[in-house]
């Protein structure tokens, strides 16, 4: 049985067409990061190659799943970015991979992630052999943004969505799998849009613990207990950086909280308007926009935090 309950219908989709002898030869897996692309076709996979498939139970017995256990099947190419980038010679070689027969008799599989960072050269290769694809060859491609996908690329695709699982749905996995109180579990997925494996990982990393403190540092900037040069300091570290998307999103569900539910938050940052909050969150990514320029981290952060502090009249 699959371990994410929201991916049941999709594992079931995915039945049928095993089932019907249905398999298309392409197909294109997307959804929010961390809503669990990667655990579906792997699952799709093992299942399309287990010698003894039971409706949508893999046996773990027979040979095929062995090898897939162990890492190194022969009927499964795996495709990652290299550099942020996925280059056009590994899907040249995939390419020359999917021509040869299957190992044992059965379809071969190819798999990229993130599809979405080919360039152009790799996505004219890719498309070439979708053109044309192999007998019994199946490339799967998962993407989190499919409108960085080119058309050609997505006409020859049978398209599975994953959609984000209701909050409820994902604060209950994460009771049954963690050991987090929910507590932290409800204060995570505020972080997280409620991405159910993106949440875990987060708490995991105790990501939760450095944004909270980065919310009271701006608290304290706000009420004057503390200075721009201390927040800048502590903010230079690289792990600060690398909370600015999440401490984004939490700001914004206190937003839609303000402005659309029925039941009041007690969430220490709904003392601010809507504009103090919105002019933050531009101000988050407008940083991590310019971070990656030529620009001093340093001065950015303290530009942000003056802006954060001038919001508040004196």
């Amino acid at each position: 049985m699959n371990e994410l309950p929201w991916l049941v219908e999709r594992i079931e989709q995915w039945q049928k067409l095993l089932a019907g002898n249905k398999i298309p030869h392409a197909l294109l897996v997307s959804g929010s990061k961390g809503v669990g692309k990667k655990n579906l076709v792997y699952q799709m996979a093992k299942m399309a190659l287990c010698d003894n498939l039971q409706g949508n139970q893999v046996c773990e017995s027979c040979k095929s799943c062995q090898l897939f256990n162990a890492g190194n099947h022969t009927d499964l190419k795996m495709i990652s970015t290299e550099d942020d980038v996925i280059k056009v010679a590994q899907i040249r070689q995939l390419s020359k991979d999917l021509i040869l027969s299957s190992s044992r008799g059965n379809y071969r599989f190819a798999i990229i992630e993130n599809a979405e960072r080919m360039n152009s050269a790799s996505t004219n290769a890719l498309l070439k052999t979708l053109e044309e694809p192999p007998a019994n060859a199946v490339i799967i491609l998962t993407a989190d943004d499919t409108g960085r996908l080119l058309p050609t690329i997505k006409s020859r695709c049978l398209k599975i969505n994953i959609d984000l699982p209701q909050r409820l749905i994902s604060k209950k996995w994460l009771l049954d799998s963690t050991d987090f109180s929910e507590q932290q579990i409800e204060q995570a997925l505020s972080y997280t849009n409620s991405t159910p494996l993106a949440t875990k990982q987060f708490l995991e990393l105790n990501h939760l613990e450095k944004c909270e403190q980065m919310l009271d540092e701006l608290l304290e900037l706000a009420h004057g207990t503390k200075n721009i040069l201390e927040v800048t300091k502590n903010w230079l570290e690289e792990e600060s950086l690398q909370m600015f998307p999440y401490l984004a999103n939490h700001l914004m569900q206190i937003i839609k909280t303000k402005m659309f539910a029925d039941v009041p938050t007690n969430d220490k940052f709904t003392q601010f308007s809507t504009q103090q909050l919105y002019s933050l969150i531009q101000n988050f990514f407008r940083f991590l926009k310019l971070n990656n320029k030529s620009l001093k981290t340093e001065l950015l952060i303290e530009e942000l935090l003056i802006s954060w502090k001038q919001s508040f009249p004196t």
